[in-house]
């Protein structure tokens, strides 16, 4: 004796994974191939294929930055050296003009006339002035190169936690 029954429902599945795509900067993942709905699978089966295209070109974006960064961080302190060592030449230059005109107004008063004496003192006090404006400029390039390199390790920092951050995705 067989009897039918039409019967309406709804089926749960026993048991169930919730699989959840991973989050991408870009934000959208493309699937390039999904098991059909309601096939049986095994832990380690293969359920769903990701298009990695985004994520590579990502991936290729944030290291082409970060190769910048390095080369700017470079850049800088070559600019930064170069900077310095001319500041430091300045800095060398005006104090050799002060000892000079130290030398020049240490003459003995009797061996030159008063308008010469008065010249080589304003010499003297216009070294004086050079130097303490090379002794200012050169902290000043310290300061603005310790200032570039800072803010551009920072930027290099940022760069490579976003590549990090690529990577792992």
């Amino acid at each position: 004796f067989v009897r039918r029954l039409l019967l309406s429902g709804q089926l749960e599945a026993e048991r169930a994974t919730t699989l959840q795509a991973p989050s991408t900067p870009a934000g959208n993942v493309q699937i390039r191939w999904l098991a059909p709905e309601g096939a049986e699978v095994a832990a380690g089966d293969l359920v769903v294929e990701l298009d990695p295209s985004e994520l590579l070109h990502g991936l290729s974006e944030r290291e082409s930055e970060q190769l910048t960064a390095v080369d700017e961080l470079q850049r800088l302190r070559a600019q930064g050296k170069s900077s310095l060592e001319a500041k430091l030449l300045a800095e060398a230059q005006a104090d050799a003009e002060l000892e000079k005109a130290r030398l020049g107004a240490a003459v003995p008063r009797e061996l030159v006339s008063a308008r010469d004496l008065a010249e080589r003192e304003l010499r003297r006090e216009k070294a004086e002035a050079g130097v303490e404006k090379a002794a200012a400029e050169l902290a000043a390039a310290r300061a603005a190169d310790t200032s570039d390199l800072g803010v551009q390790r920072l930027a290099a920092g940022s760069i490579d936690r976003a590549l990090e951050e690529t990577r792992r995705n």
